[in-house]
């Protein structure tokens, strides 16, 4: 049950993350390059600021399942002594993505 929930859940996951961040960045430097082409400097503007917010994406992903990921291999290493703190941290943390994103 453990291996298996970490073969399709969390190394897919973070596997996602990666190439989200990848993706995130390439992206990005595309926007800038096409801002600093641009010649309407309101254009240049609204490119920046879309070149900003795409940054914050991939580290609100991090920032939102890191705990909950290190919560489960705690849990895996030691199943018969959980830590209250890293129960509660993870129960917090699931919904930051979704706060964090709007």
């Amino acid at each position: 049950g453990t291996v298996w929930r970490y073969i399709v859940f969390y190394v897919p996951l973070w596997l996602a993350f990666a190439w989200n961040t990848y993706s995130y960045t390439v992206v990005t430097k595309a926007i800038k390059n096409f801002a600093t082409m641009s010649k309407s400097g309101d254009q240049q503007r609204k490119l920046q600021k879309l070149a900003t917010q795409l940054r914050w994406y991939p580290m609100i992903l991090v920032a939102a399942w890191t705990i909950p990921t290190i919560s489960r291999i705690y849990n895996s290493l030691a199943p018969g002594k959980p830590l209250y703190w890293l129960t509660i941290m993870h129960c917090l943390s699931r919904g930051l993505q979704g706060i964090l994103v709007s």
